[in-house]
């Protein structure tokens, strides 16, 4: 992680200046944890937990696509190099160490496991998944690196008992 953070900074490509940290052209905050679990559990009051994970989900995913979009403007990274670099800028931002176990490239089908998911280490119990942001974030950095529309499910979760998270990302069904 601190070879990408030399690298970054080499190439000028991560700055730190009063109130900015600006990483590959985009802006980013170190924000704590504790801020998004309290965001999503209050929206989960609010409109019910499907329907929380479902927006939190979905503007993650927005925000994946246009994150990657950036990348690949910028170093024209696509597929598995692009997804790579994705995964090392989320761990450096704090999101958990993560690793791909299985990609079928042919298929555009992969797992990713995380480790230390800090949303749900967090967020406590919970009988179904909570790292909407995770997965959606996936879902749009992915659907530009392999350049089609994808899925991405948690199909465990820290929070569920599991010794850890794991996604699994595929292509998106579309509706007859």
């Amino acid at each position: 992680m601190f070879d990408l953070v030399k690298k970054l900074l080499f190439s000028r490509q991560l700055t730190l200046e009063k109130g900015k940290v600006i990483m590959l052209g985009s802006p980013m905050c170190v924000t704590p944890a504790s801020i998004f679990v309290e965001i999503q559990k209050d929206l989960e009051k609010a409109i019910g937990k499907n329907k929380a994970y479902e927006r939190i989900y979905e503007g993650s995913r927005y925000g994946g696509i246009k994150f990657a979009e950036k990348l690949y403007e910028a170093y024209k990274l696509k597929g598995e190099k692009l997804l790579r670099w994705e995964f090392d800028v989320v761990m450096l931002a704090g999101w958990g160490e993560f690793e791909m176990i299985n990609f079928d490239r042919n298929k555009k089908i992969m797992r990713v496991k995380v480790l230390n998911s800090p949303i749900a280490e967090l967020y406590g119990k919970s009988k179904t998944p909570v790292d909407a942001y995770i997965a959606g974030f996936a879902a749009g950095g992915s659907s530009v690196a392999l350049d089609m529309p994808m899925d991405v499910k948690e199909v465990k979760c820290l929070s569920m008992g599991h010794t850890h998270c794991e996604f699994l990302a595929e292509p998106k069904k579309t509706k007859n």
